[in-house]
């Protein structure tokens, strides 16, 4: 965890820098770090810390089902109760520093789907559909994309990006073929 992955701003609020599959993972470490400086006093320290212990908790069980179509009846319970836990502790964090004017804690669309999506774990794993897995192929493909417009009809740049695309993964996989070859 660095400082420089903190920065800019939405809406006033400060964020988290990073794609969602760097971070994702973050709680743990934020969590140790804030135990280390928290003012053991402040009540909204206090909500702070239980807010991250709830946040780690159902990332954990998420990580510990991650295997699972559904949840389990015990882990989408919990689920539920630890995902509701969380987002009425962060509310109240943020009401605390919104009626001060300090933009720290922004409370946006993404708790309310949160909700739902912890609801929904006991018909679908949120792991399984979880959107940002392919976030680094995106931009991948975006630079193959690139490299074919320039000089290529429109109706022809589809079919160069996938000659590209399929020679790329044929590379690879003679690499991926190789390493194994060395290992037997």
């Amino acid at each position: 965890m660095k400082l420089g992955m903190f920065g800019g701003t939405v809406n006033d609020f400060p964020c988290l820098k990073g794609k969602a599959n760097e971070i994702r993972h973050i709680g743990k470490p934020l969590l140790k770090a804030f135990e280390v400086h928290m003012n053991k006093d402040s009540a909204v320290d206090k909500q702070i810390l239980v807010a991250l212990k709830l946040s780690v908790r159902f990332e954990t069980l998420l990580d510990e089902n991650q295997m699972e179509y559904v949840l389990p009846d015990k882990a989408h319970k919990e689920f539920v109760k630890v995902t509701f836990g969380f987002c009425q502790v962060y509310s109240a964090i943020a009401h605390h520093f919104h009626s001060r004017k300090v933009p720290l804690f922004n409370f946006t669309i993404k708790f309310h789907l949160l909700l739902h999506v912890a609801l929904v774990s006991k018909w679908v794993n949120p792991r399984k559909v979880w959107c940002y897995a392919g976030e680094d192929m995106m931009d991948k493909i975006k630079h193959v994309v690139m490299s074919c417009v320039a000089g290529t009809g429109p109706q022809l740049v589809i079919s160069k990006c996938m000659k590209k695309y399929v020679t790329g993964m044929g590379y690879e996989l003679a690499n991926l073929q190789r390493k194994l070859d060395c290992e037997v």
